[in-house]
């Protein structure tokens, strides 16, 4: 920017020498540079006040995205004070928020009139008031988003700018999030048009009003002044003094309009209750828009993470945070909890309850700034509901303070801990008599760490779209299976022993249902035990398994249903049991699997190795067995059936041939049928055909 400025004060300046030149030249009679000397000044004193201007509007953004973030966050004002300049006038405000942010807003103030025309030459111009109108407007989605001249203003792709982003993962900076760029404006040196920036700065688009006329940021020239009389002029012979000056010309014409100061805000007043900040923005019926945040008193209490929903279970904790609070102002303190059907839990500092209890606040050096509630239980006929938790701070003239929040209840801390997200570690063994929700709800990872511990449930539930969970280090004991009814998740297995002792050890989706698919399994470095089907896909998913061992009664990996096409890769891994390793049927309507194994060992005693309908196959390095004999296939509307095996490429019905493409590499296949008998076959529709 000072690039500019010296480039625009050379021009003048050589401009100057030039006309000082033409003027000797030209003229015997001595040249008065006076009024050159003073447009170059006024030019530059102009530039100087754009930039200063520009800085302020920059400001004001960054203000405004400040109050309308307080808004959404419930960090309300704290205090007000007057801003003073050197003469001890007011010129504005100095506001800060419960989070100790502070911004400050200046009053308005008029554009200057233009200075006297000197010695009967042409006023100057007036300062030009006009800047883009920056503003906020919320949308129907409860959303306040950027507008400019009234306008929503949009980003590249056409989405509108929200002024706020979402809020960070817990543990993080919880402000704003990626998608919450303020607009930037410049003015534009060469163009004197305002430039706009949606992109941190890092391009820059050109500013245009409702007519679609350029937005520059200097107006109109003031008026002229009169120009004054001549002087008379002196006798002959003698050289007679100079004539008197005219009078100065009259002041010129102020510039268009202009509230300068802080030019997204008109105004800011108050009251014991509120702050109103008036926008220069308009709303559609041509008023402007007010943002109305509360003000908080001297003390005040809130939640130190926010007020966001949470999740609660035995022993959870929640931090209260004070300002203000002393020995003298503290009397009381209250903790209610109360869900829609009207069940109510409340305690006070002086008495113990048995489903939560409040700490009574410390105070050191006389000052306290938190304490904690503590949940002990709850109650099952309220798990899995929302309750309201209000905890009231009244002080020695009874006076209440108010803090409160949703919070979601849940009879066990890892479910609560499920739903919050971040990591739940074992200390000891855990035994639950019920199935174990992880409601993890999208955008949000959980980790249960069972740390060489064992976990014992009915089963366990991942109801959530886009969850995405991982169990590590233990033991998973369940008496049914681990049931995904979900879509686009992410569950992963790694150093964990699953046994189920009923039922599948993992169901990712429902049978014919459509909307359960797109997750994505990873086991690694694990064992899966079933007395029926160790993982049984569902739709299109993705199953992904590493250095472990299934052992399974019916089938070690399925696809099945009408919904097909699955992805699944094994590496190094180990499958044995009575039925196939892996069985990926299939239907006419479904599309086409894709089936990698690279290593391992996989052992069926009843049937064959692998069989798969409508799959693209490579097996390579891997050992297959069979303890089956004799071998024998057949076919029918129902599916087929394969036996003593190494691989069966089978049709799905009768009369269709195997579809889809095979690689086989380096394979050890060991059947009981002997070492003669056919190892991989293929159904072409209406028979078997060797393949190897």
């Amino acid at each position: 920017m000072k690039k500019h400025k010296k480039s625009i004060k050379l021009v003048l300046r050589i401009l100057f020498l030039s006309l000082c030149f033409f003027a000797i030249k030209s003229s015997s009679c001595k040249y008065d540079d006076a009024e050159l000397r003073h447009n170059i000044q006024v030019i530059e004193n102009r530039v100087t006040t754009l930039e200063e201007w520009k800085t302020t509007v920059n400001t004001s953004i960054a203000s405004l995205k400040t109050v309308v973030n307080s808004l959404e966050t419930k960090n309300f004002i704290t205090k007000v004070e007057p801003v003073k300049d050197a003469e001890g006038k007011e010129i504005g405000y100095k506001i800060t928020f419960q989070n100790g942010e502070t911004i400050t807003i200046k009053h308005g103030i008029d554009g200057t009139d233009g200075e006297d025309g000197s010695d009967g030459k042409d006023g100057s111009n007036g300062v030009d008031g006009v800047t883009p109108v920056i503003g906020v407007a919320k949308h129907t989605d409860g959303i306040y988003y950027w507008t400019v001249n009234g306008e929503f203003l949009t980003d590249n792709n056409g989405k509108k700018m929200p002024v706020t982003g979402p809020k960070g993962e817990p543990g993080e900076d919880g402000k704003d999030g990626a998608n919450a760029i303020a607009p930037k404006l410049r003015i534009n040196h060469t163009t004197n048009v305002w430039e706009i920036s949606i992109d941190n700065g890092q391009t820059w688009n050109e500013m245009k009003d409702s007519n679609g006329e350029f937005i520059t940021a200097t107006g109109d020239k003031g008026d002229k002044g009169d120009k004054g009389d001549k002087g008379d002029k002196g006798d002959p012979g003698e050289k007679g003094k100079d004539g008197e000056k005219g009078d100065p010309g009259a002041v010129g014409a102020t510039g268009p309009s202009g509230e300068r100061g802080d030019s997204m805000f008109k105004s800011v007043t108050y009251t014991a209750d509120y702050v109103y900040f008036t926008l220069m923005a308009k709303d559609n019926t041509g008023a402007n828009i007010v943002l109305i945040v509360p003000r908080v008193s001297g003390i005040s209490i809130a939640f130190a993470d926010g007020n966001d929903l949470i999740a609660i279970g035995p022993g959870s904790v929640l931090t209260l945070n004070f300002t203000g609070l002393t020995p003298q102002t503290f009397n009381s303190l209250v903790a209610e909890l109360k869900n829609e059907s009207g069940i109510s839990n409340t305690d006070i500092v002086t008495r113990a309850n048995p489903f939560l209890t409040i700490a009574k606040p410390v105070f050191t050096n006389g000052n306290c700034e938190s304490t904690t509630i503590s949940f002990n239980m709850v109650l099952a006929e309220i798990s899995g509901e929302e309750a309201m938790l209000r905890v009231t701070l009244i002080d020695e003239k009874g006076k209440q303070y108010t803090a409160f929040r949703v919070v979601k209840c849940f009879t066990e801390a890892v479910e609560a801990a499920a739903y919050n997200g971040g990591t739940y570690k074992l200390t000891e063994d855990l035994t639950l008599y019920d199935y174990l929700a992880l409601d993890t709800p999208a955008g949000k990872k959980f980790t249960l760490d069972l740390n060489q511990k064992k976990l014992t449930a009915e089963g366990i539930t991942i109801p959530n779209d886009g969850s995405d969970i991982t169990f590590k280090n233990g033991d998973l004991d369940l008496n049914k299976d681990i049931g995904m009814k979900c879509s686009n998740s992410t569950v992963t297995f790694d150093g964990v022993d699953l046994n189920s002792n009923n039922d599948v050890a993992i169901r990712c989706g429902e049978n014919n249902n459509p909307n359960y698919k797109n997750n994505t399994i990873t086991i690694k470095n694990s064992t899966i035990n079933s007395p029926a089907t160790g993982i049984i896909l569902f739709n299109k998913n993705v199953l992904i398994v590493e250095n472990s061992k299934i052992t399974h009664n019916w089938f070690g990996i399925t696809q099945s249903g009408n919904y097909t096409g699955s992805n699944i890769k094994l590496t190094n891994t180990d499958i044995t049991g009575k039925y196939s390793g892996i069985y990926l049927s299939n239907q006419a309507t479904g599309l086409t699997n894709t089936l990698f194994v690279d290593g391992g060992n996989i052992h069926s005693t009843d049937e064959s190795a692998i069989e798969v309908k409508k799959t693209n196959i490579t097996v390579k390095n891997a050992t297959l067995s069979s303890d089956a004999t004799p071998q024998s296939y057949s076919v029918n509307a129902g599916g087929s059936n394969g036996v003593g095996y190494g691989i069966v490429l089978a049709g799905y019905t009768v009369g269709t041939a195997y579809e889809g493409t095979t690689s086989f590499e380096t394979n050890t296949i060991n059947l009981a049928a002997g070492a003669a008998a056919p190892k991989i076959v293929k159904y072409d529709g209406a028979g078997l055909i060797v393949v190897q």
